[in-house]
């Protein structure tokens, strides 16, 4: 057992953040990431056309699929127990650090062994070696994202949005360097994604080690059974909602060949660059749920979803003509066919902002198996979807599957939060108010007001 008393930083806790301020602060590093990704995407667009594309999306979902697999849900476990600061942030570094370096090397190895059956069923087996790479970088990723929970408990959300936008910034300077100057071509996106867990992991261990949370290896083995215990909960539904995001891919690789996963994969990034709005949102309100009396988390969640389906509604109606003269111009002739695809996409993707919303109030309020509930009813649908849509209607009948999936998502989640919260005046998730118009000049008003003190 570690030593569970918290230091005398930890005692002497920061003023609260502001929601907003740290809502913003989360929007900008996701603004960052999604240039990032953007940019990542079109450069390998230009230099390997759909089919690299699209290898390029199946390696980062292997990564994804990896990451999800064993991350035992300690991702929003650590927020929240740091948050209700039922154990001190050293002993959650100190524990998750463990776990992390010894699982990540288990997830490394077992990648390693199964690379070759990959490859034989994603690539017709080629780029093995690509996926070998690829589970150097796991150990990495995942003490990383643990650590970030920690940070995020103690509501630094600033400090490691800087974080995350220079995370960006890296991996794309990476692909770059190695897809254009040295000619890499599909071995820049490993170098990319591992060039990048490697600065994030030192950039948040810095940042901790700044609020005197000191880098140490132990295990609290009480922590990692709460910490489980409860992550798993709702881990289950962040599984099953992969399965709503990602089960498309495998299917259009399968049926269509990797160039339809590269135009497809074009479509679904541009149109699901709107959830940075909710994700922001979401992100900060985690924390903020955390750590408040279910009343005051009720009346807090209940603005963040409404604002969220406002911004997100006004962000979709903005990007068809946006996308319609971006994707062709920026990727392409050869993605043109992505334009529908998003189009039929963006009506799921503007009503998931209140699953994210609402779904992060439910685990903040330590209830995440709701999560699972939703998310669980959706993956099913989404499988029979995408096999029935997807053959007769190539990519776009896998837009649409995903787009009514993720609609019914969202409609499970706000009949979860009515249930449990029992709040009064559910209208209030759907109605616009006046409010909800100034909020957001105010504090722009303040971040401009601060620029010039």
């Amino acid at each position: 057992m570690i030593d569970s008393e918290p230091t005398a930083v930890e005692e002497q806790a920061p003023p609260r953040p502001s929601l907003k301020h740290n809502a913003v602060a989360r929007f900008l590093a996701g603004g960052a990431a999604m240039f990032a990704t953007q940019a990542s995407g079109i450069a390998i667009a230009r230099a390997l056309g759909p089919e690299g594309k699209g290898i390029a999306g199946l390696l980062a979902l292997v990564a994804s699929v990896a990451l999800i697999s064993i991350d035992l849900g300690l991702t929003t476990a650590g927020v929240y127990f740091v948050g209700r600061k039922k154990f001190t942030a050293q002993n959650v570094v100190s524990t998750y650090l463990t776990a992390g370096a010894v699982l990540g090397l288990v997830l490394a190895f077992t990648i390693a062994a199964v690379s070759h059956p990959l490859a034989d069923l994603l690539f017709k087996g080629k780029y093995s070696s690509l996926i070998l790479l690829l589970a150097i970088g796991m150990p990495l990723v995942l003490m990383n994202h643990w650590l970030t929970a920690v940070v995020r408990g103690q509501e630094r959300l600033v400090p490691l949005s800087l974080i995350h936008i220079a995370e960006s910034v890296v991996g794309l300077i990476v692909l770059v360097l190695a897809l254009f100057a040295l000619n890499l071509r599909e071995i820049s996106i490993i170098w990319s994604i591992n060039a990048t867990a490697a600065f994030g992991l030192i950039a948040t261990v810095a940042l901790l080690m700044r609020h005197g949370i000191k880098f140490r290896f132990g295990m609290d083995w009480q922590l990692l059974r709460e910490s489980v215990n409860y992550g798993l909960r709702g881990q289950i539904g962040q599984i099953l909602q992969f399965i709503n995001y990602r089960f498309d891919l495998f299917v259009v690789n399968k049926l269509l060949g990797p160039a339809s996963v590269g135009i497809y994969s074009v479509g679904a990034a541009v149109s699901t660059v709107i959830w940075q709005i909710p994700n922001a949102l979401a992100y900060a309100l985690y924390s903020r749920v955390s750590s408040v009396d279910p009343e005051e988390g009720n009346r807090t969640t209940m603005k963040v979803a409404r604002q969220s389906m406002i911004l997100s509604t006004l962000a979709a109606l903005a990007f068809i003509p946006i996308g319609y003269i971006a994707i062709p111009y920026l990727y392409g002739e050869d993605f043109r066919p992505a334009i529908v695809a998003m189009c039929l996409m963006l009506p799921g993707v503007v009503a998931l902002s209140y699953y994210k919303v609402l779904g992060v109030h439910m685990a903040g309020q330590g209830r995440p198996e709701y999560l699972s509930y939703s998310a669980g009813v959706s993956a099913v649908l989404t499988i029979a979807l995408d096999f029935l849509l997807i053959p007769k209607m190539g990519i776009n009948g896998a837009a649409i599957a995903s787009s009514i999936a993720y609609t019914l998502s969202a409609g499970m989640s706000i009949y979860w939060f009515a249930r449990v919260s029992k709040v009064k005046g559910i209208h209030k998730l759907f109605v616009p108010e006046a409010e909800d118009f100034t909020a957001w000049l105010r504090i722009i008003k303040s971040f401009k007001a601060k620029d010039k003190v």
